[in-house]
This record gives C-alpha cells, sequence and structure tokens, in this order.
C-alpha cells in the first residue's frame, strides 16, 4: 500500500515539474514575442516622421507654435501659479508629482505586464506592453529633446528664453518636461485601453495635475509641460492604433448572405479574414 502510495505521490510530483516547465516555457516564448513586435513598433514609431503627409506635418507644426506661444506667457504664469503656495497645494500636488517619475514609468508597466503573464490575460499583457512600448519611445524623444535643446529651468534665474544647445546637466534640460511625458503617456494607452469615458477623465486629470505640479514647484515652465504632454500623448495614441491595427487584421468576421437561383432560396457564409 505504502509503494503504490509512493510511485503515486511520485507520478504527481513528476507532473507537476513537466506543467512548471511548460509553463515557464510558456511564459518565455510570451516575452520574446512581446519583445520582438516591440522592437518592431519602436522602429515604425521613429521612422513615422519619414512617412508624415500633409496632415501629420500640420499637426507637428501646431505642437510647435503652440509651444512656441506658451514660451511668450511662462514667465507670468509661473509667477502667478508660485505665488499660491500653500500646504494643502503643497501635499495634495505630490500625487501628480509622483504619477510622474521613475515609479510610475517602471511600476505601473511591470506591473501589468507581470499580472497579464502571471495569471494568463493576454489584454493585461497588451496593455503592459503598451505602456512599455509607449514610455521607452516618448521617454527616449523627450531626453533627446533636453539634451538638444537645453532650456535653463526656471530656478535657473536665468530667464524664460535661456537655450543651452546640447546640455546634459539637469539644470538646463527644462523642455519638454519629463514627468509630463510619463503621465501623459501612462494616462493615453490607459485610457485607449479602457475605453471609458470616466476612467479617461480621471486619468488625465492625473496627468494634467503632474503637469501642474511642474510648473507649481518651479521646475518647469508652462511650455515645457505642454510639449512633454503632446509627446506622451502621441506616443501612446500611436502604439494603441499600431496594435488596433494588427487586430484588424487578425480579426476574422463572417456574414450570411441571402441568395436567389432558379427559384430556390439560399444563403451564403461569407468569411472576412
Amino acid at each position: 500500500m505504502n509503494r503504490i502510495f509512493l510511485i503515486a505521490l511520485n507520478i504527481i510530483i513528476l507532473n507537476v515539474n513537466i506543467f512548471a516547465q511548460n509553463d515557464s516555457l510558456h511564459i518565455g516564448n510570451k516575452i520574446i514575442n512581446d519583445v520582438e513586435l516591440s522592437f518592431n513598433n519602436n522602429l515604425d514609431y521613429f521612422t513615422k516622421p519619414l512617412k508624415f503627409n500633409g496632415s501629420d506635418w500640420l499637426k507637428f507644426a501646431g505642437v510647435i507654435a503652440v509651444t512656441g506661444g506658451l514660451m511668450t506667457v511662462d514667465k507670468e504664469v509661473n509667477q502667478e501659479v508660485i505665488k499660491n503656495n500653500n500646504n494643502f497645494q503643497d501635499g495634495f500636488t505630490k500625487i501628480g508629482k509622483y504619477y510622474g517619475e521613475g515609479y510610475a514609468m517602471a511600476g505601473i508597466p511591470l506591473i501589468v505586464y507581470g499580472s497579464g503573464l502571471i495569471f494568463n490575460s493576454k489584454s493585461f499583457r497588451t496593455t503592459g506592453r503598451l505602456l512599455i512600448e509607449s514610455l521607452a519611445a516618448a521617454g527616449l524623444t523627450t531626453s533627446l529633446l533636453k539634451i538638444l535643446i537645453g532650456r535653463s529651468r526656471p530656478y535657473a534665474n536665468d530667464g524664460e528664453y535661456k537655450f543651452n544647445f546640447f546640455e546634459t546637466k539637469n539644470i538646463k534640460n527644462s523642455l519638454p518636461s519629463g514627468h509630463s511625458t510619463v503621465a501623459f503617456t501612462i494616462s493615453t494607452v490607459l485610457s485607449e485601453r479602457i475605453d471609458n469615458i470616466y476612467a479617461s477623465i480621471g486619468l488625465y486629470s492625473l496627468a494634467t495635475l503632474t503637469a501642474y505640479q511642474r510648473v507649481y514647484s518651479n521646475n518647469h515652465w508652462l511650455s515645457d509641460t505642454f510639449l512633454g504632454a503632446a509627446i506622451g500623448i502621441t506616443a501612446g495614441k500611436f502604439f494603441s492604433d499600431l496594435e488596433e491595427e494588427r487586430n484588424s487584421r487578425n480579426r476574422i468576421s463572417f456574414q450570411i448572405m441571402p441568395t436567389l437561383n432558379s427559384g430556390n432560396i439560399g444563403f451564403n457564409l461569407v468569411l472576412h479574414f
């Protein structure tokens, strides 16, 4: 009896080990596929300007124009916002600060993506992947522009029109706002995936609080936060739309169509790939 029990127990343990190995292999394949897909998607993102049409260039010019226009009121806006500093706002705006920091940039995508792997949820895994792709693209764009433009931060007291091109010092990396980029990227991807008006209002309100906090804390000019937000929204929309197009190409639908042939009524089943 004991021998039979031990044999049965060994078989169970062996099966568990085999399933665990298969699951690990399965998860490994998913990660490899996602990494490959993310690489190709980012390649599409950074080569997209080579395929810009008239509408794309108009949007690009619009963002540049608004950013430049906001620069003319940067000093006045910053003075007005900072003038109203108080203990309540000091505490409340920290929520926005944290939402745009590295903790959120790394933590939120990894938690969502990891949950998708652990619980075998394709929706969560895809959302996590889109967050990673979007944040990587938007983050790199913002980082390169910060160095290239080299705009002095408000607390440097150099004025709103001081640009130190090709500068790596943090005090001279004001434009665009990295926190705003992160916050609006996350909010855009989650808004697109959740597809609920109330969720979108909440997510974009949180991202706007992040942008406000950057001006409130005297770390950024208003125009910095606008350009950061524009980069985040653009990246979030780009990768979300790319995923939707990919799903549409893989989607199969069918249509039942009535037919009339020699007085006989029939039906045809038409598949759309």
